[in-house]
């Protein structure tokens, strides 16, 4: 995980090179298993693959790769419990339909956020908000 960080910060202080490098070292870890096994203290942070795949996710999103950021943060999604992680998982979904706006994939960003702005309209945070107001930016009939 602390590689994929790295990445990320390489990404996103322009060094496109270090972080490219960095991603290529850390793909094994990059995949759609969410269920492999990780080391003990690995684990204590997290406990599945979701931060590794949000860090990717950003970590591309920085290098102007939007196609990659998306699959990485929709399997990030989906490695969260919808049923023990209900709200991380809805906002992780909601930023993952705003790539696929941007990749003019507007009717899965909408599928996405029929399911998860339900979720988070009674949760009262900044990250909500924000995600929210995201989403009505783009398509204000969306976030009623």
């Amino acid at each position: 995980m602390f590689d994929v960080a790295l990445a990320r910060t390489y990404a996103e202080s322009g060094d496109h090179r270090a972080a490219r490098e960095t991603l290529r070292r850390v793909e094994p870890w990059l995949t759609a298993a969410t269920t492999t096994e990780l080391p003990r203290w690995l684990s204590l942070f997290c406990p599945n693959k979701a931060p590794i795949g949000r860090q990717a996710s950003k970590a591309f999103a920085a290098l102007g790769d939007l196609s990659e950021a998306e699959r990485h943060l929709h399997l990030s999604a989906a490695a969260w419990n919808p049923e023990s992680h209900t709200r991380i998982r809805a906002l992780s979904e909601i930023e993952t339909g705003l790539l696929r706006w941007k990749l003019g994939q507007h009717e899965d960003a909408a599928k996405l956020w029929r399911s998860a702005l339900p979720v988070v309209a009674g949760v009262d945070s900044d990250r909500t908000r924000k995600a929210v107001a995201k989403v009505a930016a783009v398509a204000p009939e969306m976030a009623v």
